[in-house]
């Protein structure tokens, strides 16, 4: 926003230098960003308004802040609207449709203008502000905007079908070509401003050429509107368009400075290019937007600034400012808020205009105060950390990524909606095409961070995550129950989710393989993590993921639920990432095994007696899992076995078809008594006999 400094001197009497004036707006909160000599003299400021400060988008608005501050009276334009005998009602027809988007709409009516070039000193006003003279039509209405705040429009009223304006969306498939000779498609909730046949605006951000005013127009309707600034922000940043009117809609006008804009401008029109004003206006204003009172305490003033204010100093700030005193008691007063304050929604704003006008720079700082209380233990929080702290000390590292993923990259991994029996979480407006989909899994960040890790040479990866996952949390009701009801959209649900992976490239020049990247280094981790977190029994079934080979690869249960899923990424898969080498991949999901977690510390006796170790050497069913014949262990030994640990797995030609080598170290002891050989063995020789029963496996040895 640009301003002159010899045109803002109409509207207040002031006469300071550059340098002060920057100073003052600066401490106003109106940032200066620089000021510069033209070179008739004129001082030309350069302002960045915050986007809640469309009022100081203007002359007035910039004159209305200095004399607040500087206790001086702001001389706003005086005109005389002049009008002819000929009636608004005979030329022109205004019909609004979407009275949420155009709240407001007015008109006027100008007969047998005359457009030419605009007078000099109109020219260089408009050139100092940053803007091009067009005709004397155009410019007058610019010059409004830059003086009064509110964006106006010109039509050549005989370009338009049907002698009428109605305020729409866009239909399907329409088209316009703006003033700037680009032909543009719009979507349907674009709104505009069109005529009995098509569209001759883009509401509030530029109008179309058909109906721009020539050098041949010669009866013209004006229009000043109040647009909903979201529906014009959102139109704006779909069609890739910025004017000086969009800048201050989509930052909120002022509802009530429609006529004043118009009339301002409808008097300057015919005093540069003649013509007749018809009587009347064209007002449609069916719900009207009603001002806002706030109430402002005398003690949160001062409490908020640190100040000994009186509520007369208060007064005084708020009336230099246009806001009006309602009520007012003891310590307190209701304020009525000026309709061009959009962005007063409380009493702290309140709060805030005193504090800009009392002055920044007499508000003494002090430290704050604050009373802090133990803030509550969240088990979740809790759990998180120590399982961090557990995958740091397994050697992993951890990766930090963007919580949006593709749906290529999930079906590069075979997984889709049906896998997880929820529907994934879709961005109606990704900010890239690879980020559409709100992540179900942490493992398709992870396997791209190894894709790029190896791209770049690196030989080993080992990376965790801790990170949200999401899902639909849509209802799919069954269309025979209720039709209306089905895919009805509640939101989405999000769990806490850690997942990890090993992985080692084929290309390693070294060629000297790290057996601690392995389906056994990756399923220790797995127990070690959940015996931290104090879950030491679950459940491993045959088959995890898609992703997963499925020989190599189980599902975590817990009490019949799933809680995660661990494996040997599949050759398949691999392929389609370009990943060379033995990749190993987890997922654990936190908040499935929160009712579990138990994180205190217990404390246990060291053994007083020797413990005796049992080897076990099994033929096992392809089909039978480890985590069956530990749970049969466990079940005939009883207290006595105090771990189990497979030491050996072998499957190749010395063994029958059908069937792997699983080697077992069993460890016995007593918490009352040593134990005998004979005490044990008998032991042992139940368990062998309990997995020959049950399991159908064939004792090798032990």
């Amino acid at each position: 926003m640009r301003f002159s400094y010899q045109w803002l001197k109409e509207y207040i009497d002031i006469n300071l230098s550059g340098e002060k004036l920057a100073e003052l707006l600066t401490m106003l909160g109106i940032e200066v960003e620089n000021y510069q000599a033209a070179p008739d003299g004129d001082l030309i400021f350069e302002l960045e308004l915050t986007s809640n400060r469309p009022d100081c988008a203007n002359m007035t608005g910039i004159a209305r802040e200095i004399g607040a501050r500087l206790k001086k009276r702001v001389k706003y334009p005086s005109f005389k609207i002049n009008q002819g005998q000929a009636k608004i009602q005979d030329f022109l027809k205004v019909q609004v449709q979407e009275t949420r988007l155009c709240p407001r709409y007015t008109a006027r009516f100008i007969r047998n203008i005359k457009v030419g070039s605009s007078p000099a000193w109109l020219k260089l006003r408009l050139e100092k502000m940053g803007l091009r003279s067009i005709n004397n039509i155009v410019d007058a209405t610019n010059f409004v905007m830059m003086e009064l705040g509110h964006p106006l429009h010109a039509f050549d009223a005989d370009t338009l079908a049907k002698k009428g304006l109605i305020i729409r969306r866009a239909k399907k498939g329409e088209k316009i070509t703006t003033i700037d000779l680009v032909e543009r498609e719009l979507e349907t909730d674009i709104l505009v401003i069109a005529d009995g046949e098509k569209p001759q605006a883009i509401a509030g951000i530029m109008g179309g050429n058909l109906s721009e005013v020539t050098s041949s127009t010669k009866n013209v309707a004006v229009e000043s509107a109040y647009f909903d600034k979201s529906s014009i922000r959102r139109s704006g940043k779909k069609l890739g368009l910025m004017t000086e009117a969009s800048y201050r809609f989509e930052r909120g006008t002022d509802p009530k400075g429609l006529i004043p804009a118009l009339n301002r401008a409808s008097a300057l029109i015919t005093e540069l290019a003649g013509g007749e004003i018809c009587q009347g206006i064209i007002d449609i204003y069916k719900k009207k937007i009603p001002p806002r009172t706030i109430g402002l305490n005398l003690e949160t003033v001062n409490s908020l600034l640190g100040t000994e204010l009186t509520l007369a100093q208060i007064k005084g700030i708020l009336k230099g400012l246009e806001f009006k005193i309602k009520k007012s008691t003891r310590n307190k007063i209701d304020v009525l808020v000026p309709s061009f304050r959009g962005d007063i929604e409380r009493e702290v704003d309140l709060v805030e205009e005193v504090a800009r006008h009392y002055g920044f720079d007499k508000i003494e700082g002090s430290l704050p105060r604050a009373a802090f209380s133990p803030y509550p233990k969240r088990l979740e929080d809790e759990a998180k950390k120590v399982s961090f702290d557990a995958l740091l000390k397994f050697g992993l590292q951890e990766a930090v990524n963007f919580s949006f993923v593709s749906l290529d990259s999930l079906s590069a991994l075979n997984l889709d909606e049906k896998v997880f029996g929820k529907k994934f979480v879709r961005i109606k407006n990704p900010i890239s095409q690879g980020q559409d989909i709100m992540r179900p899994t942490l493992l398709a960040s992870l396997l791209n961070n190894t894709v790029w890790n190896f791209n770049r040479q690196l030989e080993e990866v080992k990376i965790f995550e801790i990170a949200k996952v999401f899902f639909s949390a849509t209802l799919d009701v069954p269309e025979e129950k209720d039709e209306n009801k089905k895919g009805i959209d509640t939101g989405f649900i999000e769990k806490t989710a850690i997942a990890f992976v090993l992985a080692e490239a084929y290309s390693k020049p070294s060629g000297i393989r790290n057996s601690a990247l392995d389906l056994f280094s990756l399923k220790g981790m797995i127990e070690a993590l959940l015996n931290t977190l104090g879950i030491s029994s679950f459940k491993e079934i045959k088959g995890g993921l898609p992703s997963f080979h499925p020989n190599n690869s189980a599902r975590l249960i817990k009490n019949g639920k799933k809680i995660g899923s661990w494996g040997e990424v599949s050759p398949e898969v691999s392929e389609k990432l370009g990943l060379k080498g033995k990749i190993f991949a987890a997922e654990i999901i936190l908040d499935e095994i929160l009712p579990w977690v138990d994180l205190t510390k217990h404390f246990r006796k060291l053994p007083k007696f020797p413990a005796i170790t049992r080897d076990l050497s099994l033929l096992v069913p392809i089909e039978a899992t480890s985590d069956e014949i530990t749970s049969q262990i466990w079940k005939e030994g009883g207290d006595l076995i105090k771990k189990i640990d497979l030491f050996d797995v072998y499957q190749g030609k010395q063994i029958p078809g059908g069937f792997r080598s699983l080697g077992y170290r069993l460890t016995y002891r007593s918490l009352v008594k040593t134990l005998t050989d004979d005490e044990v063995n008998e032991v042992h020789s139940k368990i062998s006999t309990l997995l020959e029963n049950n399991l159908k496996v064939k004792i090798r040895g032990g």
